[in-house]
């Protein structure tokens, strides 16, 4: 089969898929601006994918003992099974640009620039492609409340939260996540956190291998 001819279906069914459903969905995900020519090469790496590759995650965590704590933490999670770190994350919005962002929000920190993430396009390619849903709903107490509480009690809430914050989404679920506005999914934003999404729905896109390809990518601004 020639490249037109595979390019013409993947187009047909691509815009199958969209019209059955009616949602669109494009994830805005953002990299380090020293990793942007690397990352339109060879892809948007999953932490597991990042750990084979030394010499980006050097360029990604360039201070030698942030990335040794990084590198940990993620052999750590991956030998639990978690999928969080089998997959690049992705906003399903970006913040709007009203909010105000942590004074350590990564991006206050360091110089990002953002790309969007043509979902619809990398799941009709790439079938064995899930989406893993992340803080779909606020954490139930702040993060002092939860380091004074005993592990008995972090294990009881843990069971009561059950996987209502964090599980695999199915089809219904990312479409009704991708309806939503910034300003909604924003709304239980935790100006006090480090992360790049504090108690936000946020994803992890989880291929195969870890990559997401170059040519779901597209830059998006100036940077």
């Amino acid at each position: 089969m020639s490249d037109i001819l595979r390019a013409a279906i993947r187009e047909i069914l691509l815009s199958e898929a969209r019209g059955k459903r009616g949602v669109r969905h494009v994830a805005t995900t953002e990299v380090p601006a020293e990793t942007l020519e690397d990352v339109l090469e060879v892809g948007l790496l999953s932490g597991k994918a990042l750990l084979k590759h030394p010499d980006l995650l050097k360029k990604a965590r360039p201070d030698p003992k942030e990335r040794a704590a990084w590198s940990r933490e993620h052999r750590a999670s991956l030998r639990k099974g978690e999928p969080t770190f089998k997959g690049p994350n992705a906003y399903i919005r970006p913040p709007p640009p009203s909010l105000r962002l942590s004074p350590r929000h990564p991006s206050r920190l360091h110089r990002l620039v953002r790309l969007a993430v043509d979902l619809d396009a990398l799941m009709a390619e790439i079938p064995g492609t899930r989406i893993y849903g992340l803080e779909l709903t606020p954490f139930p107490v702040t993060e002092d409340t939860w380091d004074r509480m005993s592990r008995r009690e972090r294990e009881e809430m843990g069971r009561e939260i059950g996987d209502s914050r964090t599980r695999w989404l199915s089809t219904p679920e990312l479409d009704e996540l991708f309806t939503r506005s910034a300003e909604e999914l924003w709304s239980s934003y935790d100006p006090t956190s480090s992360l790049y999404a504090g108690d936000v729905p946020h994803i992890a896109i989880v291929t195969p291998d870890g990559v997401v390809p170059p040519k779901f990518l597209r830059r998006l601004g100036k940077g």
